[in-house]
């Protein structure tokens, strides 16, 4: 073919010359031929391009017979399917997730996923989807018997038109729960959130030798009554309440001398709500194995603490204590009379109620480094609690590695506790106490300060505290995370700021508190889905 420069018009081309009528003409019957050769071209381009292709479908097909995953031993392939099922909950019912996506890919796939009895193990069942939405029951019946006789983890979430259900769907109701009662003797883990008048005693009837784990979120007075609370294999116990906590907990029939994970919490908003001192004692001397133990926790009338102190009651094994309502307070005589009452040798996590409303100071912490020295995590208010027990206390856990302080907005102290704190978690150079004291918290790697006042030059003492640390020496491990939560607003630290401390392997982040938004009601409900509740569930 013909290059530009062949072109009779070559000189006038890419110019802003304008052909003659007969020009015009020549140059249309010119590029006739020119035309023909594209569409010639094109036309050979597209053969090529079809042959291409049917020669790269024959690559890929033999190359899809050398793919290592045919050649992955069909064990192997059934770790990676349980690999994909969801880590944060029970398997949904959707083809989106595994297991049903599974079923979706070939016919390889679809036959090993179904005969792989673990896969189908777990399961969440918002009943809402399961009936308004026309899900039909028996399909349950068929992801439960895919599972074979492997232990099953369910999670069950109710709704208020039960009684409706019941009504308008009475075979598929009497279907459905006849199918999960059926299974009763291979729950293994089960979380359960329904409310009043539903169908709960449906399932709490039945033996469960399995059960091992239970959660759920209910009204009170359903629960003495549910069989499944009885069983022998129970180890751990989540309950979220509406009220009553002392007239209900102590009434459970379990075996609480087998539970090694309890958590008692008020289900929605309830405030003020909780376990009174004593009853909590009560609960922790009937569960001797307790490894983990969380509550909300009301105070003495008054924060008056029994003159008598209880006999000490001794937990060897117990690991996480946690008094956790966070928007309640609970008072320091009262804090002080627990912690004292118990003997807590193993103890690595300690989390304390705030004391912000009473203005009393206690040394509410005792002497709680001698009996629980190996603790790694501590949650305390400083409102409340003198600075001595605070430092006496410190000064013995030399393996606390995450110390998070809540320092509260009081007139009278103005800062002080804090600035009291981080004084003796890093004296200055030349002081008494650098002089003539050991490494306070060598291990320390993190320190978090909650609701602290935005004081002028707050901003800089932290920073001062933090230079000083990392300069501090006989530290185990450097600390690595600073969070400071001011109370009101202070201006964020600018990045170059914190580069330095970055750079020597420290973050620091600050934020302000903010007021909790109000949710706003909607006007219509939503749609149910197969993930309906998973938020609503007993964390």
């Amino acid at each position: 073919m013909s290059s530009l420069t062949d072109s009779p018009f070559a000189q006038h081309l890419n110019t802003n010359y304008a052909p003659s009528e007969h020009e015009m003409k020549w140059i249309q019957s010119h590029l006739v031929p020119v035309s023909e050769e594209i569409a010639r071209l094109d036309a050979l381009i597209q053969d090529l391009a079809a042959q291409r292709q049917k020669a790269q479908d024959y690559i890929d097909a033999h190359k899809a017979l050398l793919s290592p995953v045919r050649r992955l031993p069909q064990d192997v392939m059934q770790e990676i399917f349980l690999a994909c099922l969801p880590a944060q909950h029970n398997a949904v019912f959707s083809g989106r997730e595994a297991p049903q996506i599974l079923t979706a890919i070939c016919r390889g796939w679809r036959n090993l996923a179904l005969s792989t009895a673990a896969l189908w193990a777990s399961l969440h069942l918002p009943l809402e989807f399961i009936f308004d939405t026309g899900e039909a029951p028996e399909y349950v019946k068929e992801w439960i018997d895919r599972s074979g006789k492997v232990p099953l983890s369910l999670s069950i979430v109710g709704a208020r038109n039960w009684e409706q259900w019941e009504e308008d769907y009475t075979d598929p109701v009497d279907e459905l729960m006849d199918t999960l009662t059926g299974c009763a003797d291979r729950w293994q883990s089960l979380n359960l959130s329904f409310l009043m008048d539903e169908g709960l005693g449906r399932l709490g009837g039945v033996d469960t030798p399995r059960l091992t784990d239970l959660k759920m979120k209910l009204v009170s007075g359903e629960m003495a009554d549910l069989k499944f609370l009885t069983a022998p294999s129970l180890r751990s116990v989540t309950l979220s309440i509406m009220r009553d906590f002392d007239r209900w907990v102590p009434e459970l029939p379990f075996h609480w001398e087998n539970l090694t994970f309890l958590k008692f919490d008020s289900a929605h908003t309830y405030q003020l709500q909780g376990l009174s001192p004593a009853v909590c004692l009560s609960i922790l001397s009937r569960t001797p194995g307790s490894v983990h133990f969380e509550t909300d926790l009301t105070s003495f009338s008054q924060d008056q603490a029994p003159d008598t102190p209880s006999p000490s009651i001794v937990l060897p094994a117990l690991r996480a204590f946690i008094l956790c309502r966070c928007s309640s307070s609970v008072g320091p005589n009262t804090l002080a009379y627990l912690v004292q009452t118990l003997d807590m040798p193993e103890l690595r996590v300690l989390q304390l109620s705030r004391t912000g409303l009473y203005l009393r100071h206690s040394a509410f912490l005792g002497d709680l480094a001698v009996h629980s020295p190996l603790m790694e995590e501590l949650r305390v208010d400083l409102a409340g609690l003198t600075h001595a027990s605070l430092t006496e206390t410190l000064s013995g856990l030399s393996h606390l590695k995450r110390l998070v302080v809540l320092d509260q907005d009081r007139p009278d102290t103005h800062g002080a506790a804090t600035a009291t704190l981080l004084d003796f978690l890093a004296p200055e150079t030349g002081t008494a106490t650098n002089m003539n004291s050991s490494t306070p918290c060598p291990a320390l790697t993190e320190l978090s300060i909650r609701e602290c006042r935005d004081l002028p030059g707050w901003d800089a003492d932290v920073l001062a505290f933090a230079r000083r640390r990392l300069d501090t020496p006989g530290v185990v491990a450097p600390i690595g995370k600073l969070e400071v939560e001011w109370k009101y607003f202070m201006p964020p630290l600018q990045d170059e700021v914190l580069a330095p401390f970055l750079a020597r392997g420290l973050r620091i982040e600050t934020t302000t508190g903010a007021s909790p938004a109000l949710a706003s009601a909607g006007m219509g409900q939503e749609v149910a889905t197969p993930w309906t509740g998973l938020d609503e569930l007993v964390k």
